[in-house]
């Protein structure tokens, strides 16, 4: 865990933290230290100095009443979340004037998981700024305090033509607190103008006004939401974590779309040439001159890429296989050789139908460590786009081979040449709305390859043809 990526929990109960403790990692991997009293809240903090980035702590520990180790923890710079046992014991303002971040009472599970989100969105502020445009009203000032508590960065601008050179400058502001109260800014204007290049996904607008009655119009001139004065600061940044909240929502939205498509793209690939292999071998069985042994070849080679697309499901199925990360890999002693052999059997009768030759030369002995599955999607998807980009009456020339430290696995065929500037992007981020099927193919089988340690590459040769080399580590 780097500098800065840990929470100090300082909590007399050791019932208590440890729960604490085990939500936190749970719920956002972050490694919790815990200190039950003054002494060895001391010694962490010398020990560890610099190395959390906010702190949970019992407002009245043992010995401790008056507050002290909240005290000790702010002196540190550390944003602290003050722990209350009950609603008497402290009075809230004198929490605030002491410089606290944010406080919970003890009051049941709520109050816990209060604390791991706050302890989460001091992480989260880190990156996150905040302009409050056109105010020196009190409540804003002190409001931008707190905001300050939480670790996010706050600017100021006057009017509207530093609004919009502060927001173009920095780009980590995603909210703006917007005080339609003062003559220095028009409210109205500045709204229209940011909703012209930013719409309400993209940047939060909380509108400051001082009557009510303003608040529909604001929410229909672009405001995500309307407060009124007078508030106390704990209300507008409780707006404001909604509204970062809200900012945090979308991007997950977004990142779940985006890796649902890559799934059902990347899924479509996987049994696109499985599918064509049984299409061709369904045309031959069309034909009533073909011979029983034919028949059986056939038949067993449409059995086996049933299987093989039934595995691809499988595995769509299975919530471990994908992650946002990437794959999760089941790895075994396999020989390269042997899985290269079994694809070109299965797509001999795509070759055929468009009169192609494959000539297969495999090493005896290509031992790697690898998943089967996808061993045999990275196989297929290089096989189907020679198959499909070679021009018929053609020769595809599959070989394995075999170095002290890698086994390759190589492809050679006539197709078009990939245009020189294509060539660089041509294994780069998987692209779902791509023109050129083939290349999403292969822009797809970079990320299989790359989770086995390989490496894949592209060239012609001095005969002008295409090709494609696959090389992964050999087994120790």
């Amino acid at each position: 865990m780097t500098a800065q990526q840990e929470v100090l929990v300082v909590e007399h109960s050791a019932a208590v933290s440890n729960i604490l403790k085990s939500l936190i990692f749970q719920a956002y991997g972050f490694n919790v230290e815990v200190a039950h009293n003054l002494i060895a809240l001391r010694t962490l903090l010398r020990r560890k100095p610099g190395r959390f980035f906010a702190a949970i702590v019992d407002s009245q520990l043992p010995n401790a009443e008056q507050c002290e180790a909240i005290d000790l923890t702010l002196i540190a710079g550390i944003p602290t979340l003050a722990f209350v046992p009950n609603q008497t014991c402290l009075h809230d303002r004198d929490l605030w004037d002491k410089g606290i971040a944010d406080y919970a009472y003890k009051s049941g599970a709520h109050s816990l998981e209060h604390m791991v989100w706050s302890v989460n969105r001091i992480f989260l502020n880190r990156d996150l700024g905040v302009l409050i445009a056109g105010s020196d009203a009190p409540e804003l000032e002190a409001a931008s305090d707190r905001l300050k508590r939480v670790g996010m960065q706050v600017f100021y601008c006057d009017n509207s033509d530093e609004a919009m050179y502060t927001l173009h400058q920095h780009s980590q502001i995603k909210i703006i607190l917007l005080d339609c109260t003062q003559a220095l800014i028009d409210g109205f204007e500045l709204l229209n103008e940011l909703r012209e290049t930013h719409g309400k996904n993209d940047l939060e607008i909380i509108a400051i006004a001082d009557d009510s009655s303003l608040s529909g119009t604001l929410l229909k001139s672009g405001a995500n939401q309307v407060i009124t004065l007078p508030f106390p600061p704990e209300v507008l940044l409780n707006e404001v974590n909604k509204a970062a909240e809200r900012m945090v929502c979308r991007q997950q939205i977004k990142q779940l779309h985006q890796d649902k498509t890559k799934l059902v793209t990347r899924t479509a690939f996987d049994v696109r040439s499985p599918l064509a292999a049984i299409k061709a071998a369904a045309s031959v069985l069309k034909n009533e001159d073909v011979s029983k042994k034919r028949q059986q070849s056939l038949i067993t080679m449409i059995n086996d890429n049933c299987s093989n697309m039934l595995n691809v499901i499988d595995s769509v199925m299975d919530n471990n296989s994908f992650t946002t990360s990437g794959f999760q890999l089941e790895l075994e002693g396999l020989d390269l050789s042997k899985i290269v052999q079994e694809r070109v059997n299965l797509h001999q009768f795509e070759a055929d139908t468009k009169q192609l030759k494959i000539q297969l030369d495999t090493h005896p002995r290509t031992q790697i460590q690898g998943d089967k599955l996808k061993l045999k999607q990275i196989v297929d998807i290089l096989i189907s786009n020679a198959i499909n980009t070679a021009p018929e009456n053609s020769v595809v020339k599959i070989s394995t081979a075999l170095s002290q430290d890698y086994a390759f696995f190589r492809i050679i065929d006539s197709g078009p040449e990939i245009p020189r500037q294509e060539i660089n992007d041509l294994f780069k981020t998987f692209d779902s709305q791509s023109s050129k099927p083939e290349r999403s193919d292969l822009i797809a089988l970079r990320k299989l390859v790359e989770v086995h340690d390989g490496s894949i590459y592209y060239s012609r040769n001095k005969k002008d043809l295409s090709v494609f080399s696959v090389e992964f580590p050999v087994s120790a």
